[in-house]
């Protein structure tokens, strides 16, 4: 969304409405975003320019905030203005208010669930599964190594960043080391506090 568009969506929602007097409500909130608009567009330059991985990131930010729903295009600039403008006496500030407030909260939302995907998926490449060979190795045909693997599994999924960066030998030990129920037999037990 630039300056331009962003003021021509609301110079036609401004055209349509008959509630000249809901204009001196809404016209701040407008100023407001015309404001923002001008920062973003100047940062979105500069970062554009150092072509860095944190560029990259505040950029995927920026993006992300532009695309709450009032902010998406034209149209959605254009409907929430006039939805504003429709507003009964005294309720546009509330309106706008809880409408950006609830934007807010999306946009921070879906920071969020991208930056949660995008560290899982890190963390799923990062780990080694050379801790699931060691225990294939150690307790082969055991109940204690088809144990531990489903409990590496299940602790993996349950928390994709416990065992992130963890060198083999580590992350054995972690695994070893964690309270967990055993199936296995008294001799397997005794094998399994050797190691």
């Amino acid at each position: 969304m630039t300056l331009e568009r962003y003021s021509t969506a609301y110079e036609r929602a401004c055209a349509t409405t008959q509630e000249r007097d809901n204009l001196v409500a809404v016209r701040p909130v407008f100023e407001a975003h015309l404001r923002h608009l001008a920062r973003v567009e100047t940062l979105v330059k500069q970062l554009k320019s150092y072509n860095s991985k944190e560029g990259e990131t505040e950029l995927w930010t920026y993006k992300m905030q532009q695309e709450s729903s009032h902010m998406c295009n034209e149209v959605t600039v254009e409907e929430f203005y006039k939805t504003a403008l429709a507003q009964r006496d005294g309720t546009v500030s509330n309106f706008m208010s809880v409408s950006l407030l609830l934007e807010s909260r999306q946009c921070t939302f879906e920071i969020q669930k991208e930056t949660l995907l995008a560290t899982m998926k890190k963390s799923t490449a990062l780990q080694s599964q050379a801790p699931l060979k060691i225990v294939a190795l150690l307790f082969e045909n055991t109940s204690t190594q088809h144990e531990l693997k489903s409990l590496i599994r299940m602790w993996s999924l349950q928390n994709p960043l416990r065992f992130i960066e963890l060198n083999d030998e580590a992350f054995l030990l972690e695994v070893c080391s964690s309270e967990w129920q055993s199936q296995s037999s008294a001799a397997e037990k005794v094998r399994l506090s050797v190691y």
